[in-house]
């Protein structure tokens, strides 16, 4: 169990190369907010 999770049992999955299904809300996450950034500039 993670130290973080609430002490009840939940289930924490972690799965290799997930990609969310097509035009739904978690898709919309990973393709406008999850996007990788230049946080230091250096590409600049």
């Amino acid at each position: 169990m993670l130290m973080s999770m609430p002490y009840i049992q939940t289930l924490v999955r972690w799965q290799y190369a997930y990609t969310p299904e097509a035009n739904s809300a978690e898709a919309l996450l990973y393709t406008d907010f999850l996007k990788p950034r230049d946080w230091l500039g250096l590409d600049k």
